[in-house]
């Protein structure tokens, strides 16, 4: 009788808890027991509440293999996750601001009037015209800084993300020059696309290396 298999791949799991810095004990045993367990729920349950139940357990795990990464950090790992995000800013911050000025170049060639006038968040304005080119920014820095830290992708992004709150939030409090309602959505915004370009990051490593459901430890 063909064996049933998550279609949430085990293997993808395991990129997703390795990105995060868990130790491959953890690792092995958190999703070595997700496939045991997934298997004898298809016999007694049934296949689609099985993979029902392998998918919300599965995510259910992910905020454990967070802590575990965390638990596992020194200060010379958190030193290299640091710098790894800020090389990740510079790297993609650069080029942003070259195309910025020849833009700004071609712009003041066409007589287009420039203002240098600080940007106001009074309105919906600022959101409409300036949010998705910010979340692209977003989603390159968390892509970037996945890149630059092979080891700990995801981490590195999240390191990314929870740096820039924590610069907005210590402005914000310095001088809040910005509306409640600004604060409370935008960062977070960009901190969630900052993750999510990890995310995508994780996800193209885990196709090029061939994917599978299969998980890594199991017997063959």
């Amino acid at each position: 009788m063909m064996t049933s298999t998550p279609r949430l791949s085990p293997r993808l799991i395991e990129s997703l808890f390795r990105a995060l810095g868990a130790s491959p004990a953890f690792i092995d045993g958190v999703v070595g027991d997700l496939v045991e367990e997934f298997a004898e729920r298809c016999a007694s349950e049934g296949e689609p509440r099985a993979q029902a139940w392998f998918r919300r357990e599965a995510l259910r795990a992910v905020p454990s293999a967070a802590r575990e990464g965390g638990r596992l950090l020194r200060w010379r790992d958190g030193r290299q996750l640091l710098s790894h995000a800020l090389l990740a800013h510079v790297i993609v911050g650069a080029p942003m601001l070259m195309v910025g000025a020849m833009m700004a170049g071609v712009l003041h060639a066409l007589g287009v009037p420039l203002s240098m006038a600080p940007v106001t968040a009074d309105s919906l304005t600022w959101v409409l015209r300036w949010l998705p080119v910010v979340i692209l920014e977003a989603l390159a820095l968390g892509y970037t800084a996945a890149w630059v830290d092979a080891r700990r992708p995801l981490a590195c992004a999240a390191t990314m993300a929870l740096c820039w709150l924590t610069a907005h939030t210590a402005m914000f409090a310095i001088e809040p020059k910005e509306p409640l309602w600004f604060f409370l959505t935008i960062p977070p915004t960009i901190a969630a696309s900052v993750m999510l370009g990890g995310l995508a990051r994780v996800f193209h490593l885990h196709r090029r290396e061939g994917g599978g459901s299969t998980p890594s430890g199991a017997a063959t």
